[in-house]
């Protein structure tokens, strides 16, 4: 495992009822966490406030993902990393995005 990689994760919905798998990268190590922003394909139907803060990724299909995908990086969310270490990562950020994506987080 390491930063920029992005990994299918199970998340439990906020209200505590189920959950879903979707595509999250892992943008920081540390002990035994891993700080997470989610990666989404919803765009257009966000506010614009909230779209301000999606980081759009330009090598998406190099990334591992089916469509044009945003970095939600609305709240930073922590999981163990023991919980994805028997996943395989579906893909990583170019060199372009990893730095697009530091370059936007300095700026939001």
């Amino acid at each position: 495992m390491k930063l920029f990689d992005i990994y299918l994760a199970y998340m439990v919905f906020d209200d505590g009822n189920g959950g879903k798998e979707p595509p999250v990268l892992i943008m920081d190590l540390e002990d035994d966490l891993a700080a997470i922003y989610n990666v989404t394909s919803q765009y257009e139907k966000k506010s614009e406030y909230i779209r301000s803060l999606y980081y759009p990724i330009k090598n998406w299909k190099e990334a591992g993902l089916d469509k044009q995908s945003y970095v939600d990086t609305v709240k930073a969310r922590y999981v163990s990393q023991k919980s994805l270490e028997n996943k395989t990562p579906i893909g990583t950020l170019s060199e372009y995005d990893k730095i697009g994506l530091i370059e936007f987080l300095a700026t939001h």
